[in-house]
């Protein structure tokens, strides 16, 4: 079930503790004001497992599998960051080997304006 958030701003620090969460989320821009956040299309995923990997402290990738055997990878995230702000985040579906990118923009105060989907 989709949640819509609305807010006149998003900074960097609550996007990346949303994509910290481990959710396999898809954030929709609605309107100015507006965020839709809801599960990316696979019911139970909580039950799977990931694997987080960290660069200098900061997530780099999210890989979920289907069980603790780390034998059939399901979806790779992949975070990338500029001078410790997310900026992008590449979704993969192993399965279908379907990618989505989202690119995000922020104005000179750190604050989320723009999220650009690929």
């Amino acid at each position: 079930m989709a949640k819509t958030y609305d807010f006149d701003i998003i900074d960097a620090c609550d996007l990346d503790n949303i994509l910290k969460a481990g959710n396999n989320i898809t954030i929709t821009k609605l309107d100015d004001c507006t965020l839709e956040i809801s599960p990316s299309g696979v019911d139970g995923l909580a039950n799977y497992y990931k694997v987080f990997t960290y660069t200098s402290g900061s997530l780099t990738k999210i890989e979920t599998y289907s069980d603790s055997t780390l034998s059939s990878k399901l979806f790779t995230k992949n975070l990338t960051y500029s001078s410790g702000v997310l900026t992008k985040l590449e979704f993969t579906n192993e399965t279908t080997a379907l990618t989505e990118t989202k690119d995000f923009t922020y104005d000179g105060s750190g604050n989320l304006i723009n999220i650009e989907k690929s």
